[in-house]
């Protein structure tokens, strides 16, 4: 069966993010089968990227995935609480990838993850700039 592994986050992307950019975590997040050209990295060698943003597992909480992505008047907003079965380290691969076109203080808390296992999550936050993770 598996263990799951909890991602809860939610961003805002840069204004200058490339659309297709924008198109590939539309895909995540809603399912959207839009024409995308994936970027050379290693989260899009993961058999489970298109599904980050889309599962759940009764292990957490809250059961139900509930993921968003929509353009406003500030700009990309993306909202993820999803589960999976981590086992290529999807979620540290999509953080990995997702960094760099994020809009975000230094010290701005992202999100976390946590696996199905521990009490304690792993935070993700800002930090001088710099993606943090806390473990």
């Amino acid at each position: 069966m598996g263990m799951y592994t909890e991602l809860v986050c939610g961003f805002k992307l840069k204004k200058n993010t490339d659309d297709n950019i924008k198109k590939i975590l539309l895909n995540i997040v809603n399912g959207e089968d839009n024409s995308i050209e994936l970027p050379v990295h290693d989260f899009f060698c993961c058999n489970r990227w298109r599904h980050i943003g889309q599962f759940s597992s009764f292990y957490f909480p809250f059961t139900d995935s509930y993921s968003t992505a929509y353009k406003s008047e500030y700009g990309m907003l993306v909202s993820i609480r999803a589960s999976i079965k981590n086992y290529d380290s999807e979620i540290r691969k999509f953080i990995d990838w997702v960094e760099p076109y994020i809009d975000e203080s230094k010290g701005e808390l992202l999100g976390y993850y946590r696996y199905e296992e521990n009490k304690e999550p792993t935070l993700w936050y800002f930090k001088e700039g710099k993606k943090c993770l806390t473990n």
